[in-house]
């Protein structure tokens, strides 16, 4: 993927690469290794999470939205997570209401609460279904909103941010292309993808 910041220029990129797949059941688990550089191809964060299928949906572990440069903040300390994973129908339809997904994450370090990261993913909606060109290729893709919020108490203070989501889903590959929107309608930054190996 292709990160852009609010100009549209180019400001880094992220490979996400399939390290196992194994099945239990009616459950198949592939865990995913997704690693960040900057714009001079300098490694900046390194983050492993997990999708499931269970052939009727699929479960997107809810930390990889996280960056991994807050997570490689943390990296030394205790870190306990409870989380809900995205979940994702195999068969998408325009007009769609999505589950909602929340995490909440409280770090510490030798017993004391050094933060505390929500995270709140609402109102997902597969609001059309179009054909989208990026840079690896043109592919039919449903277009995904929803809102983010995100609250990080930490040494006395509390910050807040609020975003839309959107983002376009194809089948078979993923997402292929997102835009993050501030609270005053602005885009705050972009992906799209580069290429599939």
């Amino acid at each position: 993927m292709q990160h852009y910041d609010p100009k549209g220029k180019p400001e880094g990129t992220s490979d996400s690469k399939v390290l196992t797949v194994s099945t239990e059941g009616t459950v198949t688990t592939a865990n995913i290794q997704a690693v960040t550089y900057d714009k001079k191809q300098k490694e900046t964060g390194v983050a492993v999470y997990s999708l499931k299928c269970d052939g009727a949906n699929i479960y997107i572990d809810i930390k990889s939205l996280i960056d991994p440069q807050t997570l490689l903040a943390y990296k030394d300390m205790e870190v306990k997570t409870e989380a809900s994973d995205l979940e994702m129908p195999s068969a998408l339809s325009v007009g769609a209401t999505l589950k909602d997904a929340s995490l909440k994450m409280t770090v510490s370090s030798q017993g004391m609460n050094i933060a505390e990261v929500t995270m709140k993913i609402l109102n997902r909606k597969i609001v059309a279904k179009e054909s989208i060109t990026v840079a690896a290729g043109t592919y039919e893709a449903y277009k995904i909103t929803y809102d983010m919020e995100m609250n990080t108490k930490a040494m006395m203070m509390n910050m807040k941010h609020n975003r839309k989501i959107v983002e376009y889903f194809a089948v078979g590959v993923g997402v292929v292309k997102n835009e993050v929107i501030d609270e005053k309608g602005k885009t705050e930054s972009s992906s799209q993808l580069l290429k599939v190996y």
